[in-house]
């Protein structure tokens, strides 16, 4: 048996904290992906100065990609719609808003929750303009279907603690995934090319899946 917590969410994905302890009573902790032999964790989920428990099986299903929307919006002022990662693959990142789909809900359903959550505003005109097969090095693969809509007012800090903002983006200092992602939205005529480089030197693939 192992046991997790759950230390934080990311738009693109979720970032897990193992504590393991083996049959041998040999210990494993740190920031690792959840393992895939159907071992029972027990997880917790720290949301501001609350913690709320739950227990799931993690089996074979993890070895499939986890499933994320997101949302690319832009102000009258042309800025986009960020948040900053707290955990997971992007870490201190700042990124498009959004995150996992849950089992009873489709794509466009989990974006306007995940958004509201993240940054208090609701969304107009929303309709998916892209999905990519996202691959960090040491992370579960990320099936993200990317979202355009307009979103009006201030956003918030999130219900997870993640600062929201409307940004200029530059592309010298932005993350290449945001870059692919704004470039794919025709937000930034930018070289592809060199952004999938400056993505694989953090190791991560970025491949368009539709």
């Amino acid at each position: 048996m192992a046991t997790a917590r759950r230390s934080s969410r990311s738009s693109h994905g979720t970032a897990l904290v193992f504590r393991a302890v083996s049959a041998e009573g040999k210990e494993e902790q740190g920031d690792v992906p959840p393992r895939e032999d159907g071992r029972h964790e027990e997880v917790v989920q720290e949301v501001g100065e609350e913690v709320f428990e739950e227990e799931v099986v993690l089996g074979p299903e993890n070895a499939r990609p986890r499933q994320s929307a997101i949302l690319i919006a832009r102000d009258d002022r042309g800025r986009v719609l960020l948040v900053r990662q707290r955990g997971g693959a992007f870490k201190g990142a700042w990124l498009l808003p959004g995150g996992g789909i849950e089992t009873d809900e489709t794509a466009e359903e989990a974006v306007r929750r995940e958004v509201r959550e993240e940054t208090g505003l609701e969304l107009t005109a929303l309709h998916e303009i892209a999905r990519y097969d996202m691959r960090p090095e040491g992370w579960p693969a990320m099936d993200v279907r990317m979202f355009a809509g307009q979103a009006v007012g201030a956003p918030r800090t999130g219900l997870d603690g993640e600062p929201a903002e409307w940004a200029h983006v530059d592309p010298a200092t932005a993350h290449p995934v945001l870059l692919r992602e704004l470039a794919d939205a025709g937000s930034f005529d930018l070289d592809v090319v060199e952004i999938d480089a400056r993505c694989r030197a953090l190791g991560i693939a970025v491949v368009r899946a539709d």
